[in-house]
């Protein structure tokens, strides 16, 4: 019996160093196959059970530490709120569903100035949709001197994450001065600001500094260094005159890294000079580089480029005034068309420094099928007892057992095998202390590297069987 005992414990520690073993090649293959651009599986979902509506905002004295919006008219008055001078500094708001903002007409990008209305806050949208938005700005919309098309204003001291902007969003802007500036999740962008893991498919029309994301990058309330990670742009951006980015448009002032970003929307700049013209340049990630210490590192564009009449790059559009830019592992699929030449275009003297980048015109990317996924927001059902703009709401999104997987990314979950890498400065956890449990049904998958961390089951199985049957036999002797 004893032999028996001990053949038993000993198959039991070969399975569990087996375990361990292909648990750690597993993580380590993981750790190569990086998704480039947004991913649902990096969204680290929260219990919102006990964190306030926004529309009960005016019940408290002093701001909570989060709201979440629930509604339409829960981020419309996220709007009114920003823009009579609540800058939520300090405070996160979550979106706790897909929105539908067909019904709201004239709606104000949050945060919509930069000395007299900014967000100051994190926004987190959770995965969640954001749709049929519709931001329409024109020459009188002018605030502060400047005019903001976007979702929101200006940023400034603030992150923006987990968010998809839909197909039915549309972002205008009509005024030609030279300082109107158009994106779909920022107009403007300040000191310290953060945008990672965020989709648009929104379209984005303006006539100056605009970005399938950002629109314009300036040093309001200092230069502390800016970061768009993660992100990816499949709407189309134009511009009838420039500057023009698949991510960014402009980059005014230092310094900004654009990272892990990709785009696949057409990039079309239609105004400009000649060739020489760097002020209305087009770019698939940036458009305009007028500042020092622009990184771009890891993107790729797969969008076609159009430049009508100025310099244009499958990467960054234009460099001038002696700044300085690195470009590193960046790709370029897009087709060019007009003035534009490769990775980048600058102008005469211009140091732009560019490792191992590639330029693959027209060529297939074999990642884009497995880095895009399919959006459908779920938008909360119109004959619920209580809808979502009604504070006392406060089920959350999968609590109901007929709740479709992952709201806003799909029905079929076919992106399980997104292995997402993420930078250190942008995919932890900023909210210490919060309870993170995971709603039911909308869950990122565990064996995606990068994005969440994976325990093995079997490995604490069989160690707790190994040490039963130490016990076993040491009662048996």
């Amino acid at each position: 019996m004893k032999k028996i005992w001990t053949v038993v414990l000993m198959l039991a520690l070969a399975m569990t160093a087996t375990t361990a073993v292909w648990a750690a090649d597993t993580e380590t293959d993981t750790e190569t196959d990086t998704v480039v651009g947004y991913s649902s599986a990096c969204v680290e979902q929260v219990d919102l059970s006990d964190v306030p509506n926004i529309l009960e905002y005016a019940d408290f004295f002093e701001s909570p530490e989060a709201f979440q919006i629930t509604s339409a008219q829960g981020l419309e008055e996220l709007s009114v709120l920003s823009n009579l001078g609540e800058p939520f500094k300090g405070v996160t708001i979550y979106l706790a569903n897909d929105i539908d903002m067909s019904e709201i007409e004239d709606f104000e990008p949050i945060g919509n100035g930069r000395a007299t209305a900014s967000f100051e806050g994190t926004f987190d949208g959770q995965g969640h949709v954001i749709d049929n938005l519709k931001v329409s700005v024109t020459a009188e919309d002018r605030i502060d001197n400047i005019i903001f098309c976007g979702l929101f204003g200006t940023l400034v001291n603030a992150t923006v994450k987990n968010l998809v902007i839909g197909s039915g969003c549309e972002f205008v802007c009509t005024s030609e001065d030279t300082d109107a500036r158009t994106g779909a999740v920022a107009a403007n962008v300040g000191a310290a600001v953060v945008i990672d893991n965020v989709y648009n498919l929104g379209t984005v029309k303006g006539q100056r500094n605009t970005g399938g994301i950002v629109g314009f990058l300036d040093g309001y309330l200092g230069t502390d260094a800016r970061t768009i990670s993660n992100c990816t742009n499949a709407g189309t951006v134009s511009t009838n005159h420039g500057p023009t980015g698949g991510i960014v448009g402009m980059v005014a002032q230092p310094s900004l890294t654009v990272i892990n970003c990709r785009n696949v929307g057409a990039v079309n700049g239609l105004g400009g000079t000649g060739e020489t013209d760097t002020f209305n340049a087009t770019g698939g990630i940036a458009g305009r580089c007028f500042a020092d210490n622009l990184t771009i590192t890891g993107c790729i564009n797969n969008g076609p480029i159009t430049s009508a009449n100025a310099m244009a790059g499958g990467i960054l559009g234009g460099m001038q005034d002696k700044n300085t830019a690195s470009i590193t592992d960046c790709v370029n699929y897009g087709e060019l068309s007009g003035l534009v030449t490769g990775i980048y275009n600058a102008a005469e003297g211009i140091t732009v420094t560019v490792t191992n980048c590639e330029n693959l015109a027209g060529e297939t990317d074999e990642s884009l099928e497995g880095d895009l996924e399919e959006i459908v927001p779920d938008f909360p059902s119109d004959d619920d007892d209580n809808p979502g703009g009604d504070p006392s709401d406060t089920e959350q999104p999968g609590d109901d057992d007929d709740e479709p997987t992952t709201p806003g990314t799909g029905e079929d979950e076919t992106q399980g095998e997104d292995t997402t890498k993420e930078p250190e400065q942008s995919r932890e956890s900023e909210y210490s202390g919060e309870d993170t449990t995971q709603p039911s049904g909308n869950e990122p998958a565990d064996d995606d590297g990068g994005c969440a961390s994976s325990v093995s089951g079997g490995l604490i199985v069989l160690a707790l069987c190994a040490a039963a049957l130490i016990g076993v036999r040491k009662k048996k002797d």
